[in-house]
């Protein structure tokens, strides 16, 4: 597994733990930089997947990558929802580059619900 598929699932494993713990601040440190930065209250939005989903379990399935900054990760909760999600690696917000940080756009997870 490339180094890039390691750190993107790092930071997928981190947001579901977080997720799946309650951690509404870690589950924001995993986040697309730039939804952070245009979401109005990117708090208020995770918590309504608290709120919608008890996660009790998780596993990550196949990563795949679309180009080098975006990859789709195949999740499943609590062994029945599964959904894509997305991981967009990005410098600062608007802004994608290989050389940024990995972050999991939320608005995928909602597709968990």
């Amino acid at each position: 597994m490339s180094t890039t598929f390691i750190e993107a699932e790092g930071c997928l494993r981190e947001f579901l733990r977080a997720w799946q713990e309650k951690k509404i601040e870690t589950m924001l440190e995993h986040c697309q930089l730039t939804w952070r930065l245009r979401t109005k209250d990117p708090i208020g939005e995770l918590n309504t997947l608290l709120e919608a989903v008890q996660v009790d379990s998780f596993e990550i399935g196949k990563l795949k990558a679309i180009g080098t900054i975006l990859l789709h990760g195949e999740v499943t909760i609590n062994r029945n929802k599964s959904a894509m999600l997305h991981l967009i690696k990005e410098i600062a917000p608007y802004k994608t580059g290989e050389s940024g940080i990995w972050g999991v756009n939320p608005k995928t997870a909602l597709r968990l619900i």
